[in-house]
């Protein structure tokens, strides 16, 4: 295969992928105008991935910035094609040690090359850091956005192939094509690392029953962790059944949750207690805020106003032009002592309490959001996410029910 032929297939990859890529991004950018809608997309992680604060650069969609890149990609492959039509073969030349070196007579198409293969390089750097934050931060996968990260790779790959390979008759300048896919084995070989499956795994893995028993030391371990003094509780305190709930909220998920979670605490109320506790995702802007709003809120005995409130305004704190005066309007619209609350907000009051919470949540493995943990005698039940909130809620029904028996079992033996 000739040299002009191979850049002709070269440059048709990059051009298919660019393309490909182009319509990848331009979907997830439909998808965050109308993400509040209830797109299945949000079900797949991206929901969770574009609410984040890796969901947009300032007030514009990341997706649309991977659109306009890809659209550039495009652009100049279909300039490079045309290009290469029409440019003059590549002359030969004596060297200085008397051998024949090969060159490019055509300016333009080096530079073509040049351009697509640093717009290449930066979107593979930005595209796999994004993921990796978008798994370890976010703790969520997105496989749109995955990929968008390998049509990427394959640009990076080709567009270096295409730079840098026709002019290179040496190793030493074959050392950038070699580099480049160097690294792209290297990020392979990561993200095949027993951690980063682990995570993976547990970002996806199927929500398991009772994770520690009565028998099992670990019980006691989990109760102590999940559960605390002075926790925002709802239902009845002295319920045999607690159900657990570590909640941002910023996070679209959680607001859903919220949504089913009240009527069913409400049905149960005599069976059931439902704590709620804060794990405020690093990558949202006001999660910690929020949190604390609601623990002042709760300061002044309104923390279940606040919470829902919250939830209700959601949109407006993922905002661009959000300002943290708001929360002090929603205190004010709760009943609340504003003065008081501003102050609470101000001298970050409750920042240890809503640490301490994260903490906790941490220490017993949660790894998204929403994630549950429902205690009762017989041991603790885990769910991270809300996808099976249909097996949550038979669940809560199931061990309601069976504590009522249970309890009035034991009445029944007492008073014969």
């Amino acid at each position: 295969m000739n040299k002009s032929t191979r850049n002709h297939i070269w440059n048709l990859i990059c051009l298919v992928a660019a393309a490909a890529g182009l319509c990848v991004a331009l979907f997830l950018t439909f998808e965050h105008a109308k993400i509040e809608s209830g797109s299945y997309c949000s079900n797949a992680g991206c929901g969770d991935v574009m609410r984040s604060a890796l969901g947009h650069v300032g007030p514009i969609p990341t997706a649309a910035l991977g659109a306009l890149m890809y659209l550039a990609i495009a652009l100049l492959c279909v300039a490079r094609e045309l290009r290469l039509r029409r440019a003059p073969e590549p002359v030969s030349a004596v060297g200085a040690t008397g051998e024949a070196v090969e060159h490019r007579a055509d300016r333009t198409l080096r530079l073509l090359d040049l351009a697509i293969w640093s717009i290449a390089l930066a979107a593979f750097v930005v595209s796999w850091l994004l993921q990796y934050d978008a798994l370890f931060i976010v703790r969520s996968f997105c496989p749109y956005c995955f990929t968008s990260a390998c049509l990427v790779t394959a640009l990076f790959i080709f567009s270096s192939l295409s730079a840098w390979l026709p002019d290179a008759e040496s190793f030493e300048k074959r050392r950038v094509p070699l580099l480049s896919i160097a690294a792209v084995i290297l990020i392979a070989s990561y993200y095949g690392e027993p951690q980063v499956i682990q995570q993976w795994r547990l970002i996806h893995r199927p929500n398991e029953p009772t994770v520690a028993t009565a028998q099992n030391s670990d019980l006691e371990e989990v109760k102590r962790t999940v559960l605390g003094d002075g926790l925002h509780s709802k239902g009845n305190p002295n319920a045999k059944v607690v159900l657990v709930e570590f909640g941002d909220y910023e996070c679209g998920t959680c607001r859903t949750a919220n949504a089913t979670l009240n009527p069913m605490v409400a049905k149960y109320s005599s069976g059931l207690r439902f704590v709620f506790r804060n794990f405020p995702i690093n990558t949202h802007v006001w999660g910690r805020q929020a949190a604390q709003a609601a623990e002042a809120a709760g300061a002044q005995g309104k923390f279940w106003e606040m919470h829902d409130l919250l939830f209700a305004h959601q949109e407006e704190m993922e905002s661009s032009d959000f300002k943290p005066s708001k929360f002090v309007d929603w205190a004010r619209s709760l009943g609340l002592d504003a003065a008081r609350f501003k102050a609470d907000m101000d001298t970050h009051s409750f920042a240890g309490r809503v640490e301490q919470d994260a903490g906790d949540g941490n220490r017993d493995e949660v790894h998204r959001t929403p994630a549950f943990r429902l205690i009762t005698k017989a041991g603790v039940w885990k769910m991270d996410g809300f996808e099976n909130s249909k097996e949550l809620q038979q669940r809560v029904a199931f061990e309601v029910s069976h504590a009522s028996r249970a309890g009035a079992a034991v009445k029944s033996a007492a008073g014969h």
